[in-house]
């Protein structure tokens, strides 16, 4: 608050308590009274402005929480969704691993090393697929 509008509201107090508000010529009051009395409402008024910034840093600081734990669960929901589909995919190929395996087992012309060495390169190649974000 700038200094006029400060003494107005303090001469208003001072009126109702029945200060005398009397000035000398260069506005100091001439009661000893109202002297005391105008420099512990400048005081008080210095506190509840002091009081006030803090206030606004602390509303500040309490935004800027907020605004990082938003932003860290939304986060979180993108990691969440990411970790489920790449789950899907995993449990997909996985289905699909074990469906060449029971076709390769089937497949007498086959040795056993030639289907595992069958089964891993459809897997090699499933998994570089999805790495490349494809299928």
């Amino acid at each position: 608050m700038d200094k006029k509008a400060l003494q107005e509201q303090f001469e208003e107090f001072a009126r109702w308590y029945a200060l005398p508000l009397d000035k000398s010529e260069d506005g100091i009051y001439r009661a000893l009274e109202t002297q005391s009395a105008w420099m512990s409402f400048q005081h008080k008024q210095a506190k509840v402005e002091e009081q006030a910034k803090e206030i606004a840093n602390l509303k500040t600081l309490i935004q800027g929480h907020e605004l990082r734990h938003q932003q860290n669960l939304s986060i979180k929901q993108k990691l969440t969704r990411r970790s489920e589909g790449l789950q899907k995919r995993v449990d997909a190929l996985k289905t699909l691993a074990t469906s060449w395996i029971s076709e390769a087992e089937s497949d007498e012309s086959l040795s056993s090393e030639d289907w595992v060495s069958n089964v891993l390169n459809r897997c090699a190649e499933e998994l570089e697929q999805a790495l490349k974000g494809e299928g």
